[in-house]
């Protein structure tokens, strides 16, 4: 499929998820390195938080950083780069995002389709990178359907998402992911609102990069 089509997020219909699935690990943020905004923000924090005490497999530690304290130079061109594409204006436009201006990145890359009324976050793109990381392709997924594997789980994560639709800023996040079978892994994202023609969030394009480490459990 060409990666002008991959990045248009068309629509699919959530498949049910299969028995034994890796769940992704990029949202659970357990340490601010800066006020929280709000109440509803704060609600959020508590509830990932809750969600991993609640998965017990799950070896993790990760926490948000501001956009300046990425390390990585793909996330730091990819947030870069959205920054040239708003041009003054709170967000970019999804159309404004040329494929053709990062191709070399797309691996990294994944979208999420926002569908208002009620609130959903649907998978719309996975690069290589992150089906590799994750042992599963999560396209066309609704992100609450992890809940079937990970009971409040996939919740955290949609509430996640919601934070960076309310904030309608960049977020970054960092640290230390462990999946069952697939050993100790170190990711770097970026999350990064997308708008639509009247100015609403209608996508979140995302960036990781993983580090797999040998003879750790």
């Amino acid at each position: 499929m060409a990666v002008a089509e991959l990045l248009a997020g068309s629509r699919h219909v959530p498949k049910p998820l299969p028995a034994g699935v890796e769940l992704k690990l990029l949202v659970i943020l357990t340490r601010q390195t800066a006020p929280v905004a709000s109440s509803a923000d704060r609600r959020v924090i508590a509830d990932m938080n809750a969600a991993k005490n609640k998965n017990g497999r799950v070896e993790e530690s990760a926490r948000l950083i501001a956009i300046e304290e990425l390390s990585e130079a793909p996330l730091v061109e990819m947030a870069q780069y959205w920054e040239t594409k708003r041009a003054g204006r709170k967000t970019p436009l999804r159309s404004d995002m040329n494929p053709a201006d990062f191709v070399r990145l797309m691996p990294r890359i994944f979208m999420l389709r926002v569908g208002p009324d009620p609130l959903t976050f649907t998978y719309s793109l996975i690069g290589d990178d992150n089906v590799q990381a994750h042992g599963r392709n999560f396209t066309g997924w609704n992100v609450r359907d992890l809940d079937n594997i990970w009971p409040g789980y996939g919740t955290s994560m949609h509430d996640f998402y919601a934070l960076i639709l309310r904030r309608a800023k960049p977020q970054a996040a960092c640290g230390e992911m462990s999946f069952v079978d697939r050993g100790f892994c170190r990711f770097e994202a970026v999350y990064l609102p997308l708008a639509v023609a009247d100015g609403t969030i209608g996508h979140i394009m995302g960036a990781a990069v993983y580090k797999f480490e040998k003879n750790t459990v």
